[in-house]
């Protein structure tokens, strides 16, 4: 198993996802088996129910997000590949207002998706940095994306506001910005 996320909200729902490509949904408490989706066609890395449980989100080595009804289960397909990620994608975070995803990839990079407008409308590089993304956590908040890599000790910040890129390498150093 790689990830497991429980909604936030009743009626509970549960979903894990692991390396045999499938998503696993359980009702609950207790929670139970109700359905199993093989949307993807490679490990599935990440999980996770928006904040108000309306919609599920997961991602994997197969470099798609795909999207489901957080309370039922069923499928609502993938977001568009055009602009997507090119490589495995290890991690995924909604904003609070559920209209908003974050997800980081293998591929260097992490973006910011529109899941009504079915389009990336921001990203960041990690490319300036060379560093190998072996695994990667993923947080949206309100007016910042943070993103960890195991391959450094690093930790990004991208502000989205001002577009303005933080980074701190261990974990005893003070955040510094990016100057390219």
């Amino acid at each position: 198993m790689n990830a497991v996320a429980i909604s936030p909200s009743r009626p509970f729902r549960a979903a894990t996802v692991a390396d045999d490509n499938q998503l696993v949904f359980y009702h609950g408490p207790p929670f139970r088996f109700n359905s199993a989706s093989r949307s993807h066609s490679k490990f599935v890395y990440d999980v996770a129910f928006s904040p108000d449980g309306k919609s599920l989100v997961s991602v994997g080595a197969d470099a798609k997000v795909f999207l489901y009804d957080g309370k039922s289960g069923e499928s609502k397909g993938a977001l568009s590949v055009d602009g997507g990620h090119k490589g495995s994608i290890f991690a995924v975070g909604w904003d609070k207002s559920s209209a908003k995803l974050v997800t980081a990839s293998a591929d260097q990079t992490i973006k910011l998706w529109d899941v009504e407008a079915n389009k990336v409308v921001q990203y960041l590089s990690l490319f300036p940095w060379h560093c190998r993304l072996i695994s990667q956590n993923v947080v949206l908040w309100l007016r910042l994306i943070c993103s960890s890599s195991t391959s450094r000790n690093s930790l990004h910040h991208l502000l989205r506001r001002s577009n303005r890129l933080v980074v701190s390498i261990g974990h005893t150093e003070l955040p510094r910005p990016f100057v390219s």
